[in-house]
């Protein structure tokens, strides 16, 4: 198991040895993109429910996250305690 190396693909990390490759730097390199594109929208138009593509995916993300399971499971622990 290995951090993707910048500059090389997954073929070179893959003849190196690796089997698993966590795309570590990609993925905050993306997210920190998606967040900077956002910030400046909503400082442009003061307005979150303005930024366009995230809002109107809330239930995917829920989804994704398994947030009803979640919600489910903190009921039911409520109801239990004393």
């Amino acid at each position: 198991m290995i951090v993707d190396i910048p500059g090389a693909t997954l073929a070179d990390e893959e003849r190196a040895g690796a089997s698993v490759v966590l795309y570590y730097g990609l993925s905050v390199l993306v997210a920190y993109d998606a967040l900077d594109r956002a910030l400046k929208e909503f400082r442009a138009g003061r307005d979150g429910n303005q930024v366009r593509g995230y809002r109107e995916r809330v239930k995917e993300f829920e989804e994704f996250m398994g947030y009803r399971e979640f919600a489910e499971r903190a009921r039911s622990q409520r109801r239990r305690a004393p």
